[in-house]
């Protein structure tokens, strides 16, 4: 049974949903039925353990899939505002020491779908599995957390306190670690093996919290057991997993036992994947999922889509060129400055948007995205310091000794500029092994 609601978004950077049948992105919530969710081209979920390693750190597996099930103890985001959403969260509000190096958290009374509390010990559970497991967990970094957490108590089953190694802001610490942290089902999760019975395993030693994660990722790859697999009955989050198929199809329904504020009024939704985005708007076309997108060579159809609404959709994210500072032959180039900045004054962010993306985009000009607007976006990073300019590329490298050098390829039409230049050994330069480098091609319309 189709429900009356149809959402449409575009795929790109920044995507854009659509509610349709002749509502908005305020509708009523509708009760009972079915809605279908398209799934990106080849972007199935296939992890379902929330302990997710690099190959399995995406959207289509955390966002989109897991969360559904599994609650992060904050959750963030709040009718489109950039902030802590406490009443979505598992537990109060964070109280920060004024010194600011010990943090205390109180859980709610929320419980497990199997009827079981959620407590300090679930917490305590994710906390001694990533610290012994951090080669495998994809968000962990040096330094970060669990590493800046020196202790750790648990005085009763709704408290955790945590001790940091230095002071610490509320926000920071809250927005990028806290929220980091997945309570997991302790009663249910922690063994070994099928046959064994659940320990303090992850209490016990490094090797034996190893052992968990092990046997608990080995399960979590076997996508095709996930309808009968005990563990992945026992959920948390508003939705709990009917059925699954390693093509990516997907069946929530109802977790009755919520605890949380919003709880779902729909009968089923489904996750449904596509190999293609041609092949999932040729569905759209039909009307045949009730949540799509528009890929971005079509966007031009848009007003053809009557079943349709549409509206924006913008993550909180940025993109980024990943520069490998460790490329034997331009590494010394990289620690440049000045390369840097011409590098980034040959991004021309504005016409991407408006050529590529057909106008549905936002630049970025750094680590903080500038939309949805937020407090953590300052004005120096709302504009561009390094705007689209070749002329100043190219003023950067001549400053620093580059030299032009013009040379015509086989078509006449065109003239290709190479930027040559010789390094030096001074720590301004840096060195490298060959006398001369091509830096920059670039080729000019005659």
């Amino acid at each position: 049974m189709r429900t009356g609601l149809r959402l449409v978004t575009l795929l790109t950077a920044a995507a854009l949903m659509a509610v349709g049948c002749g509502g908005g992105s305020s509708a009523a919530r509708l009760t009972g039925g079915k809605a279908t969710f398209a799934e990106q081209p080849d972007t199935k979920p296939n992890y379902i353990f929330p302990l997710t390693s690099g190959g399995y750190f995406s959207v289509a597996n955390l966002s989109q899939f897991q969360f559904l099930m599994y609650r992060p103890l904050y959750w963030f985001g709040n009718n489109g505002q950039v902030k802590l959403n406490s009443s979505l969260s598992l537990a109060e509000d964070p109280v920060y020491s004024s010194d600011g190096k010990m943090v205390t958290i109180k859980m709610k009374p929320w419980k497990w779908s199997d009827g079981q509390p959620i407590t300090s010990r679930d917490v305590q559970f994710w906390i001694n599995m990533i610290k012994a497991n951090k080669d495998h967990w994809a968000a962990y970094a040096p330094g970060g957390f669990p590493d800046n957490v020196v202790g750790a108590s648990y005085p009763d089953a709704q408290t955790v306190i945590l001790t940091l190694d230095k002071q610490y802001g509320s926000y920071f610490f809250t927005y990028n670690e806290l929220s980091q942290i997945s309570p997991m089902p302790q009663h249910v999760w922690d063994k070994t093996s099928d046959s064994g019975s659940v320990g303090d395993f992850d209490m016990q030693s490094e090797a034996s919290a190893k052992a968990v994660y092990k046997y608990l990722d080995g399960q979590s790859k076997s996508v095709g057991t996930y309808d009968n697999n005990p563990l992945w009955q026992v959920v948390d989050g508003p939705w709990k997993l009917k059925h699954m198929t390693t093509d990516g199809n997907v069946k929530f329904v109802p977790n009755t036992s919520y605890s949380g504020p919003v709880k779902p009024t729909l009968a089923e939704f489904d996750l449904v994947p596509y190999t293609t985005d041609t092949a999932e708007f040729n569905v759209v076309r039909s009307g045949g999922v009730d949540y799509g997108y528009i890929p971005t060579q079509d966007v031009a159809e848009r007003g053809a889509l009557t079943k349709y609404g549409f509206q924006p959709w913008v993550g909180w994210s940025i993109n980024y060129f990943q520069i490998n500072y460790t490329n034997d032959q331009n590494k010394y180039l990289y620690k440049q400055l000045y390369i840097r900045q011409a590098i980034q004054h040959l991004i021309d962010q504005d016409g991407w948007i408006k050529n590529i993306l057909k106008g549905y985009g936002v630049p970025d000009y750094g680590p903080v995205p500038i939309q949805p607007p937020s407090s953590f976006a300052d004005d120096f990073e709302k504009h561009n310091p390094y705007p689209y300019d070749v002329s100043a590329a190219k003023k950067l490298l001549t400053d620093n000794g580059w030299t032009v050098g013009v040379r015509r390829p086989g078509d006449a039409g065109h003239e290709e500029r190479l930027l040559q230049g010789g390094y030096g050994t001074g720590p301004e330069r840096g060195s490298v092994q060959h006398g001369h480098h091509r830096l920059v091609r670039w080729q000019l319309g005659g």
